[in-house]
């Protein structure tokens, strides 16, 4: 059984082994109760249990209010893991002697441990050290984490961060204790960082930056995980009791969810996730075994819908519209939405208001990542046998033709009232380029998979496309900016009888074609020269494509979308292909100059 206290909902699941994967044999939720007249985070999580009890048909809870363990005669349960975010999440600030190489690095490793990053501090962000100070003091952070230095340099520079982490004695939220520190730079430096932070609690972890062709931000990991413990979940009313009942196995939610995307990266698949929430939208990807995390952590759709709006502009969140709004009428939604942050939209136009706000919400997460998720700052590579041709990391992770699995997650995705529009929200907010399969986690499994994955993660990865997610269908996207009414690629698909029909796409315009029901069909994608769709520039590509809920989309606008295409009546047409307006079940049958279909809808299945 898994249970993730959130800030506002505690949602448990109960899984039954079946076979070689987890089968979902009860979901139930309850509020949070970390706050109120009588605060108690049991309380939520009984709740939640009980619930769980009467929609499994199980007894879970024993006469104390503890859980059952182990299973026996049909009751209770044999492992039990708790991931939280409650108490605010993990709030962390990261230091480094220099913002685009140790500070980075101290800030991957500090998002890779679940945390929401609220400061980075470095010798040289153009800041006197007062400022820096009192932007840490402001923070109030659970955490601090310093890295900098290798471990055979000089530690002066890394030392200058320190006493300015000494100096601003940051105290945590309520003011009654000093903010601990983790130290994970240059060994050497270990005894003179204790004695400049004297009474300040500091842990040290293994150096993130041993060298400079080398980044361990896995590093500090597990005293995080700790101290995230002691000093966050520890503030929550009743943690204690659910530690026990958890063996103390809790672990921020972010970072059990990310488990499962490094999962399937390790399996062989590039992918690329979102979860877009109320007040932030985490995004996490696994290219070629490299894992990161990012956090907007002002890129929500509820609290945070006019600072999404503000950060976006209202202009780009219009344009995204089907139809013209009346003047400030998506300013006051996005108001009325900030105000009452658990309302639902009502009307076509507030899901449109809302889908269009994913959008922008979307994409200022994707371009954090792309800042975060890049191959290794400050090491050189030589181009030939001379030095001085040399050039500097930093190129992103995520070029197109990298990824292979898009999955976006959170209640304005998995609540469309069709797949095509979560496609839609998914293609237009995050401009990916190459062939991918695009999935929504339907319930957000992720962080309880992630915790049935450090006891069996091979049959948690089995688990998560058969229970968790909607297969929306595969998508054939070019790359860059055409000409409208260029031919771009060719895609022959099997009709039946043995032959393959064509299915011509040009740039301005969008196909959805129709592939044949059952498993997955070869389908050949033939470029026009000098594009690269995967097998390099005007080489033809075979894949093994299957259609989903949506099917097979062929999207010929362009990367990122002109403008052009982001008037009414376009996105109006391109809705209606890819499966209904804002408000409507089921889509039209009209399309953005090309053919379209429908495909057999498709949930679940083993990854291809």
């Amino acid at each position: 059984m898994t249970v993730d206290v959130g800030s506002t909902t505690t949602k448990s699941i109960l899984f039954v082994r079946d076979g070689m994967r987890y089968r979902v044999a009860g979901l139930a939720t309850a509020p949070t109760t970390v706050e109120g007249a009588r605060p108690d985070v049991m309380a939520g999580f009984r709740e939640s249990l009980r619930r769980l009890e009467r929609r499994a048909g199980r007894r879970l809870l024993d006469a104390d209010g503890g859980v059952l363990r182990p299973e026996r005669d049909g009751e209770g349960v044999d492992a039990l893991f708790v991931t939280s975010s409650a108490a605010g999440g993990l709030v962390m600030a990261a230091a480094g002697v220099v913002r685009k190489l140790t500070a980075e690095s101290a800030e991957r490793a500090a998002l890779g441990s679940g945390a929401i990053v609220g400061e980075i501090l470095a010798l040289d962000d153009d800041r006197s050290h007062l400022e820096r100070i009192e932007a840490l003091r402001r923070l109030q952070p659970d955490l601090i984490l310093i890295a900098g230095g290798t471990d055979q340099a000089n530690p002066s520079s890394v030392l200058r961060i320190v006493e300015i982490v000494a100096a601003a004695r940051t105290r945590a939220r309520g003011g009654q204790s000093l903010v601990p520190v983790v130290f994970a730079g240059n060994v050497q430096a270990r005894p003179m960082v204790q004695r400049i932070l004297g009474e300040i609690p500091v842990e040290f972890a293994d150096n993130i930056r041993p060298t400079l062709e080398e980044e361990r931000t896995g590093a500090p990991g597990e005293v995080i995980h700790r101290l995230f413990l002691e000093h966050v979940m520890a503030h929550a009313p009743g943690y204690d009791e659910l530690a026990a009942l958890a063996g103390r196995e809790i672990e921020p939610t972010p970072r059990a969810a990310g488990r499962m995307v490094e999962a399937l990266g390790a399996s062989g698949r590039n992918v690329l996730a979102f979860d877009i929430g109320g007040a932030t939208t985490d995004v996490f990807s696994c290219v070629r075994g490299v894992f990161h995390r990012s956090v907007s952590a002002h890129a929500g759709m509820s609290y945070n819908a006019v600072h999404v709006l503000g950060m976006a502009g209202e202009e780009a969140v219009r344009r995204w519209l089907p139809f013209e709004p009346a003047p400030g009428a998506l300013r006051r939604w996005a108001l009325n939405k900030t105000a009452h942050p658990t309302t639902i939209p009502e009307t076509e136009e507030e899901i449109a208001f809302e889908q269009a706000l994913a959008r922008e919400a979307l994409r200022l997460a994707w371009e954090q990542h792309m800042r975060i998720a890049v191959t290794l700052r400050g090491v050189h590579h030589e181009r030939g046998y001379t030095l001085d041709q040399s050039e500097l990391t930093g190129v992103p992770l995520l070029q197109p033709n990298t990824v292979d699995v898009l999955v976006g997650s959170g209640g304005v995705l998995s609540h469309a009232p069709s797949p095509g529009q979560a496609l839609a929200m998914l293609l237009d907010g995050v401009p990916l380029a190459g062939v991918f399969e695009a999935y929504v986690d339907q319930e957000f499994l992720m962080p309880h998979l992630g915790g049935l994955a450090r006891h069996d993660a091979d049959a948690a990865l089995a688990t998560w496309p058969a229970e968790g997610l909607r297969f929306l269908g595969t998508c054939v996207v070019p790359a860059g900016s055409f000409r409208p009414g260029t031919p771009l690629l060719r895609l022959e698909v099997p009709a039946g009888g043995g032959e393959a029909a064509g299915h011509v796409l040009r740039a301005g315009e969008v196909l959805r074609v129709p592939l044949p029901e059952g498993g997955p069909v070869r389908v050949r994608i033939l470029p026009r020269r000098g594009l690269d769709m995967g097998a390099g520039p005007g080489r033809p590509r075979e894949i093994e494509a299957r259609g989903g809920e949506v099917g097979l989309v062929a999207d010929g606008r362009g990367r990122p979308v002109p403008p052009g295409l982001q008037k009414p009546a376009a996105v109006r047409r391109w809705l209606e292909l890819v499966g209904g307006l804002p408000g409507l079940a089921g889509g039209g049958a009209g399309a953005v100059g090309g053919a379209v279909g429908s495909a057999a809808p498709e949930r679940g299945g083993a990854w291809a």
